[in-house]
């Protein structure tokens, strides 16, 4: 047996968006673990199977343990005097951890990079897709999006391997605030244009 083969198996969690209209719930989402659940039946979220949670209230980040009654386990907000920059306040840490988004220019449907330090190490997110360890070059988790959003609201799957499950808190974290950036970014396309009807 490899030590590939010795390590345990990946954790697969589940990203669904809140049902609702754009102007309330539509960025708000949570995460359910992808074996354990069973998805929800009304398009909400189940409170006894929710992982996580995160709500945007016009542009704060608030991301729960558990569901959106549960204990904050973090803040982000986008850094004022910084374009390009969010910054997240676990509720463990006095610190706080900046991410640098770095845009492609190609429009708002390609996604660019998003890079942050932790614990004196650096990772980025490699679009949506891969959160990636500077040092080692190792994909400590992926991000599988569903093409259309799927049923119940589900917007993909985010598949943690073993290296990353210390980082599993922050990797949902930045994961899902990357996601609740671009789509800000993407309704503020959208609303441009639809004023230039």
């Amino acid at each position: 047996m490899t030590t590939q083969e010795s390590k345990e198996a990946p954790t697969i969690l589940s990203f669904y968006r809140e049902a609702g209209s754009r102007d309330e719930h539509w960025l708000n989402r949570y995460v359910q673990n992808a074996e354990t659940h069973v998805p929800p039946v009304d398009g909400g979220a189940d409170p006894q199977a929710t992982l996580y949670y995160c709500e945007d209230k016009q542009g704060k980040i608030t991301i729960h343990q558990g569901d959106k009654m549960g204990p904050v386990l973090a803040t982000a907000e986008p850094c004022k005097d910084k374009e390009g920059k969010t910054e997240i306040h676990p509720s463990d840490s006095s610190s706080s951890v900046v991410l640098n988004h770095i845009h492609h220019g190609l429009g708002p449907l390609l996604h660019g990079k998003t890079q942050f330090e932790l614990n004196g190490e650096k990772y980025h997110w490699k679009g949506h897709t891969e959160f990636i360890n500077d040092q080692s070059g190792l994909v400590l988790a992926k991000f599988h999006p569903t093409t259309l959003e799927g049923p119940k609201h589900k917007i993909g799957s985010l598949v943690i391997e073993w290296d990353g499950k210390a980082l599993m808190d922050m990797i949902v974290i930045t994961a899902l605030v990357v996601q609740e950036r671009s789509d800000e970014g993407k309704i503020a396309v959208w609303v441009r244009r639809r004023s230039n009807c």
